[in-house]
């Protein structure tokens, strides 16, 4: 047997496609020669599985068991013993790495639990293309063209400040997995969720209104009131006016809606072929520039901006996409997802196998893998 052989049967064995007696032969000489170095394998398991292996090839008796690492030579009589063992001598070390390098199962909720929660990090990016990078350790930012400053007082570096010119626009972006609360100009106060996109002007001095343009994503504002300036929101395709109010905005394009909902005060939706004005407790939908106004659930809606996940009769894959982007990973279904509704809540700060134990309620089994760098939890019933 030459080594070309030897190694294409090699080759046959990792891609599967060995015969039994084939299979027998590499697995038996394995089994003798190189997994007696393994610590959790006992002389008698390893004697145990060369017979078993041996035993389950065709046209072999009961005889032929009781010693089969000399009976392996003999269904190939063209081969001798000693050629064999040379052969595979030599290439037994690259056997033994590569079926040692076989990935082992990891438990998917140790591995989730290594998933840490989003955190708080933004940046804001110029007219001048100059991104400047938030701080992790502060919670929030006021941007104003006389002074750009965090908000517990601590100044950003000045060269950095002096980037922030008269009525410039700024824009504001939080990333996967990252949340940040911005003061305005005219001090109404925007946090945004995960992923989400504001510009707005570093000053309002001189406009007739304070415009800014929610691009996408999750926005929740406290507008500052002033009656001869209305405050005006931009976001795919409707316009919110307030005088001074509280209210927040989803519009993730991947929600396949906008919706608005009221906190407290008034404001006015329009889209290019509706119109309504909200009341406290009041939600809009938008859809193909039709509006519509239900209820709101305050508590579930507002619930990301009080640092927490909040569902009320919601199922799996209305709640994953939130999920997916607080823990910055990758969502995939295998097979039929259960429709079942899910009400309950838990800390945004709970590492991603806390979640997964709560959704564990329907019944739902869960895989982890990694793609392209990036986590994707696997979803199946």
């Amino acid at each position: 047997m030459q080594d070309l052989e030897a190694i294409s049967l090699l080759k046959k064995y990792l891609a599967g496609n060995c015969t039994e007696q084939e299979r027998g032969l590499l697995e038996t000489w394995y089994l003798q020669y190189y997994q007696q170095d393994l610590p959790d394998l006992s002389e008698t398991s390893r004697q145990q599985l060369r017979q078993e292996v041996w035993a389950a090839l065709p046209n072999h008796t009961k005889e032929e068991t009781q010693n089969p690492i000399r009976k392996k030579f003999n269904f190939l009589p063209y081969i001798s013993a000693a050629a064999i063992l040379i052969v595979f001598s030599c290439i037994g070390l690259y056997v033994y790495k590569v079926l040692q390098t076989v990935p082992k199962p990891v438990d998917v909720m140790t591995a989730a639990a290594t998933i840490a929660p989003g955190k708080y990090t933004a940046s804001l990016t110029l007219v001048n293309g100059k991104t400047i990078n938030l701080s992790d350790t502060k919670t929030g930012v006021v941007v104003n063209a006389d002074e750009t400053k965090y908000n517990d007082g601590t100044a950003i570096p000045s060269s950095l400040r002096a980037e922030v010119k008269q009525s410039q626009l700024v824009v504001a972006s939080t990333p996967l997995g990252g949340t940040y609360q911005f003061t305005l100009p005219d001090g109404t106060k925007v946090w945004l969720n995960a992923a989400s996109t504001l510009k707005f002007p570093s000053s309002f001095a001189g406009l007739i209104s304070r415009k800014v343009e929610l691009i996408g994503g999750e926005a929740y504002f406290e507008v500052s009131k002033d009656k001869s300036h209305p405050f005006i929101v931009t976001s795919n395709g409707q316009q919110v006016e307030v005088l001074g109010t509280h209210f927040n905005i989803n519009a993730y394009n991947d929600d396949g809606s906008t919706k608005t909902t009221l906190e407290e005060g008034s404001v006015r939706v329009s889209s290019s072929t509706s119109l309504a004005t909200l009341k406290p407790g009041q939600q809009s939908i938008l859809n193909s520039n039709t509006i519509k106004v239900s209820s709101a659930d305050l508590e579930t809606t507002l619930a990301w901006k009080n640092g927490l996940f909040s569902f009320t009769d919601a199922d799996v894959k209305t709640i994953m996409p939130q999920i997916a982007r607080w823990y910055n990973i990758n969502i995939e279904y295998a097979g039929d997802i259960p429709k079942d509704l899910i009400t309950g809540g838990i800390s945004r700060q709970s590492n991603l196998a806390t979640v997964l134990k709560m959704l564990e309620m329907v019944h739902l089994k869960f895989s982890l893998t990694a793609q392209n760098g990036k986590q994707t939890l696997i979803i199946s019933p």
